[in-house]
């Protein structure tokens, strides 16, 4: 499932780009870089508008299946990926502590098993109070994970 690790570092490289333009207006590194701050943020906006948008988690669901095929075949496919990671990247905007449980994304990366397997997988291996997070996350795309004791 490389091309999820793929979708959450595009997401990421949106989140810092997008945080990076806030900085940097108000305080750039360098006097002179000021004016990059909006650059930044657009560019980051950029990455999100055109992208398809899926108003439900079932929604979104039923197209992820529809291209698992080719995002497994293909991990590296940016316009797949792109959809995927525009679909996350609200959640971790307003809550970042998500990023924690992504530390334990990848605990076995030999895993075998369909996604929503990958993703209970993923449940299991992080630490108790990242678990809801996951269980969010993965709601997200359309998957309701079972409860972990």
């Amino acid at each position: 499932f490389s091309w999820f690790e793929e979708s959450i570092c595009e997401m990421d490289s949106i989140w810092c780009l997008s945080r990076m333009g806030a900085d940097w207006a108000l305080r750039p590194p360098y006097p002179h870089w000021a004016s990059y701050g909006n650059s930044l943020h657009e560019y980051a906006m950029s990455r999100i508008d055109g992208v398809q948008i899926h108003k439900s988690p079932e929604e979104f669901k039923k197209w992820l299946e529809s291209n698992l095929d080719e995002m497994t075949s293909n991990g590296n496919n940016r316009a797949l990926n792109q959809i995927v990671a525009v679909r996350l990247y609200p959640m971790f905007q307003i809550e970042p502590f998500l990023w924690k449980s992504v530390e334990q994304l990848n605990q076995n990366p030999n895993f075998e098993g369909d996604f929503e397997s990958y993703l209970q997988r993923w449940l299991q291996t992080v630490a108790t109070q990242h678990r809801e997070s996951v269980r969010r996350v993965s709601s997200n795309l359309g998957y309701e994970l079972e409860q972990v004791t």
